[in-house]
Formats: C-alpha cells, sequence, structure tokens
C-alpha cells in the first residue's frame, strides 16, 4: 500500500518553535496593549464622555418620560369615566320609565297603595372594590421599570 502522502508523526505535529514565539509574542502585546498607559487615558476620557452625555440626555427623557405616562394614567382614567357615564345613562334611561320611579321609590321605603313594606335585616352589602394604587391595575413590567428609573410619582 502506496500513498504519495507524507507519514504524520508527533514531531510534525506539534507546532514549530517558531510560531510558540510569535504566539507568546501576541499574547505579551495583549497583555501590554491593556496595561498601556495611553489606552486607559482613552478609556477614562470614553468613561468621561459616556457620563456626560446620559448626564445631558437623563433630564429630557425623564421629562418625556413623565409627560408620557401621565397622558397614559389620564387616558385611562378617562375610559373609567366613560364606562361609568355609560352605566350612569343607562341608569337614567330606567329610570325615566314608570317602573324605574317605582322601583326607586320602593328602594327608599315607599310602598303603592294595597302593598306591604317589609325590611330585611341582617344582610350587609359589599361595596365595590376599586384598585386603589396603579400596581393592582396590572400594569406591565417596563412600565414599573420606568417608574423606578425616572422617579415618576415621587415629588420632585
Amino acid at each position: 500500500m502506496s500513498t504519495d502522502q507524507p507519514k504524520k508523526t508527533r514531531a510534525s505535529s506539534a507546532v514549530p518553535a517558531r510560531d510558540k514565539r510569535a504566539h507568546a509574542t501576541v499574547r505579551t502585546e495583549r497583555a501590554t496593549w491593556q496595561l498601556d498607559p495611553s489606552f486607559k487615558s482613552r478609556l477614562i476620557k470614553v468613561l468621561v464622555l459616556v457620563a456626560l452625555v446620559f448626564a445631558m440626555l437623563y433630564r429630557p427623557t425623564r421629562d418625556f418620560y413623565i409627560a408620557w405616562r401621565t397622558g397614559y394614567t389620564l387616558e385611562s382614567r378617562r375610559e373609567a369615566l366613560a364606562e361609568e357615564n355609560e352605566e350612569l345613562s343607562g341608569e337614567l334611561e330606567r329610570l325615566m320609565t314608570r317602573e324605574g320611579i317605582e322601583d326607586a321609590a320602593r328602594g327608599h321605603g315607599y310602598v303603592m297603595p294595597g302593598e306591604t313594606s317589609v325590611r330585611v335585616e341582617g344582610l350587609e352589602e359589599e361595596p365595590a372594590q376599586e384598585p386603589s394604587d396603579e400596581d393592582e391595575q396590572g400594569l406591565p413590567w417596563y412600565i414599573h421599570l420606568g417608574d423606578v428609573f425616572f422617579f415618576y410619582g415621587e415629588d420632585a
């Protein structure tokens, strides 16, 4: 079995000595590049620049977020008031009929001639529970994060 390809030996698979020196030089250059004073100087300048840009843009971005968040809150309040207005309009239309007037009068203790008034005691009506805090309204996580980051809802 004869092949034209040279046989691989252990010595031929090893990295030549000059390549090892080249790798060592690259590692040494990389290490010096990280410790280079001009690199540190550039890094400090970049960090200061990033901090200045953040400081300059934070306040306008915060104002924009607070305006957007206030609009979001007012819109949801407007929608809730519109729903309540619809309910009250339906109640008003019901009270404009004869049956509605009689039901409202019976609710206040009045009876029609020939009827007997009965009062039931011991039953308590449960008040409707409304969410008192915005956390209970099911807001997404990113709105909570924005509220914390931009101090929304805190007196500035």
